[in-house]
């Protein structure tokens, strides 16, 4: 039977994501260019992306895909939700060498509207780093405003820094 969470773009498939996903999705977190506004620092061992797997699939609510080329299905980043909070809180990770080539789009606007049309919430939110002006653009490309701004420390960053709260609400 076909998980009715596969959803596919114009060159993307995104597939739920499992822990068995680590060994392939180990290539994003552990790249420092692609990590670099990330809320961790760069992973080193294969562990660390299992860890974070497992932490991030306990939550039965949340629901993450893997990013995976329509054409070999190579894993090349993820992208999700967290789905046990008031209002989503969605994240993505696309390997430094597919940026600006659109596919950060797809990925995000196809599980956008997933998310609305399955979870029904009022509104979802995306944190982002300050200074990471590349999501920002991504995040007002496909509809979201800034409603906020907050100071945090990331593990890893050396020191306090801007975190953007974004939002798209259901009826914009």
């Amino acid at each position: 039977m076909p998980d009715d969470r596969m959803l596919t773009t114009k060159r993307l498939v995104l597939r739920p994501l499992t822990v068995d996903d680590a060994a392939e999705l180990h290539a994003s977190p552990s790249d420092v260019a692609t990590t670099r506004y990330w809320h961790t620092p760069p992973h080193t061992t294969l562990s660390d992306t299992q860890s974070m797997l497992e932490h991030m699939l306990q939550v039965p609510a949340n629901c993450w895909w893997v990013i995976c080329l329509q054409d070999d299905h190579r894993v090349i980043g993820m992208v999700g939700h967290l789905g046990n909070t008031n209002v989503p809180g969605f994240g993505y990770l696309l390997h430094s060498a597919y940026w600006r080539q659109g596919l950060a789009t797809e990925a995000l606007q196809t599980t956008i509207a997933y998310a609305f049309c399955t979870l029904l919430p009022d509104s979802i939110e995306l944190w982002i780093h300050g200074d990471n002006t590349p999501s920002i653009k991504l995040a007002e490309k496909v509809g979201f405003t800034c409603r906020g701004r907050l100071r945090q420390k990331f593990g890893g960053q050396p020191a306090l820094h801007d975190v953007l709260v974004y939002e798209l609400r259901a009826h914009e």
